[in-house]
């Protein structure tokens, strides 16, 4: 096969790509608790902790080169109703990380949260302005939406832990924030689905979007209240739930492969941090088994979203739509 490298210009790279860097940094967070949980080998969560680390530096190099040179091209991107909130991912990737560097780099870590949390805020702001200020499509209310709010929980589900003390009030109002705009952006997003045309293919594999809310809600909740109750098992089972339903219709579609199928990695991932802490709570073996049995499903899909990613890099047809 000939590769066509240079075919993978980064005035074309989306920032929907980002996801990616949430993807895999969840995937690791996930490992590290389930080192906890199996006693698997933190040298798993480690690589892929810092693949993800390198992909967010390769990334954000490109996409400030585009920016410099294309600007047009990345203000119509902030600026389209849809694609403006993938921006939120980029902060979001930033929070991650900074859980994940704790263990290395302690007080740097909570450096890098603080940022990825201002930013994060500006981000919510900015879209919900946007929203507020312009007449908005109906047709337009699609699960993209949901990132701002989800931005808002991953502040409190990634909060280091000695700074929680001092930062309460901020930590609540973001928990608030978050869920009233993921209820908000939920119902709305449901009903466009329900009474107007379907998604373009493109935009299916954002469907999966929908689970994220309930799950970072449930890793925020337990990260406030240190325990599990009713309030956070209806976000946990919900969560399950509305996985399995959407999982059907992506598979059901049989949708080509895009670069948006990285937009699957953080809600699965963030689904099976969820069910890990669950069995961290429990104890017992049916929460253990059902832990371990969604950390392998993600494993494999996100396995397969980075080959094929792979594949389309060396074809030169990575940014290709």
């Amino acid at each position: 096969m000939k590769l066509q490298l240079h075919k993978n210009n980064y005035s074309d790279l989306p920032v929907n790509l980002f996801g990616c860097v949430m993807g895999l940094t969840g995937l690791a967070l996930a490992y590290r608790l389930a080192s906890e949980i199996f006693d698997f080998p933190q040298i798993y969560a480690n690589i892929i902790g810092f693949i993800a680390m390198m992909a967010f530096v390769i990334l954000f190099i490109l996409y400030i080169l585009k920016a410099i040179k294309y600007p047009r091209k990345v203000m119509d991107e902030f600026n389209h109703p849809i694609i403006g909130n993938f921006f939120g991912t980029i902060p979001i990737g930033i929070l991650l990380l900074s859980s994940f560097l704790k263990q290395f780099i302690p007080y740097t870590s909570t450096v890098i949260w603080f940022v990825g949390a201002v930013l994060m805020i500006i981000m919510v702001v900015s879209a919900i302005y946007k929203i507020l200020s312009t007449k908005q499509k109906f047709s337009n209310a699609t699960p993209a939406y949901l990132i701002p709010g989800v931005g808002t929980l991953d502040i409190v589900a990634t909060i280091p832990d000695n700074t929680f003390t001092g930062l309460r009030e901020i930590i609540i109002i973001s928990f608030g924030v978050g869920v009233v705009l993921a209820i908000t952006f939920f119902i709305l997003i449901f009903a466009r689905l329900m009474y107007c045309d379907n998604l373009p293919s493109r935009l299916k594999p954002t469907l999966m979007i929908l689970i994220a809310p309930f799950a970072v809600g449930f890793l925020a909740y337990t990260a406030m209240e240190k325990n599990l109750d009713t309030f956070s098992l209806i976000l946990l089972g919900f969560s399950l739930f509305l996985c399995i339903i959407v999982s059907i219709i992506i598979l059901l579609q049989k949708l080509q492969f895009m670069l948006t199928w990285w937009v699957v990695s953080f809600p699965l991932a963030a689904l099976s941090n969820s069910f890990l802490k669950y069995a961290m709570f429990e104890q017992t073996l049916i929460s253990k088994v059902i832990a371990l049995l969604i950390l392998l499903v993600v494993t494999i899909v996100m396995s397969i979203i980075l080959i094929k990613s792979l594949d389309l890099f060396l074809k030169g047809k990575l940014f290709t739509f």
